[in-house]
């Protein structure tokens, strides 16, 4: 699970085009499976399969075999890199620089299955999972 310069990655989806951004293959092949259910693919820059799509099961399998992980404990020892990659989800192939990202969504979305939204609501909720398990975790004050 080495890091390295974060990659653009198209979600294969019969919807809109969508991209995300991530480090972490595994942070991305498991974001994709957050988001999709097992009905999304990821694909990599130079076209080869980043995350295949599991209809008929296989991914805690797959995710081992690839990635050298448990998928169920990545899923929480990498919640924030996990949100991040689903945070970075963008409408269309082609990334582009917009401080305005949900009006550029709602300009180019022309699907009713609004991936992006609901990408962004995961990592929200990844993100608010992790902050609740880290206030749990700390030491009370005397």
């Amino acid at each position: 699970m080495s890091e390295s310069a974060e990659v653009v990655y198209e979600i294969v989806n019969p919807s809109d085009a969508y991209t995300m951004v991530s480090a972490s293959p595994a942070a991305a092949a498991a974001a994709c499976m957050v988001l999709g259910s097992g009905y999304y693919a990821l694909k990599a820059p130079d076209g080869s399969s980043a995350c295949p799509i599991f209809l008929g099961g296989g991914a805690l399998e797959w995710f081992r075999e690839t990635h050298g992980a448990d998928l169920n404990e990545f899923l929480t020892s990498q919640r924030l890199a996990i949100a991040d990659a689903l945070d970075s989800v963008q409408i269309g192939r082609e990334r582009v620089t917009t401080d305005d990202r949900k009006r550029h969504h709602d300009e180019h979305r022309s699907s009713m299955n609004d991936i992006g939204r609901r990408a962004w609501a995961l990592a929200k909720a990844m993100r608010a999972t992790q902050a609740e398990a880290e206030s749990r975790a700390e030491p009370a004050s005397a």
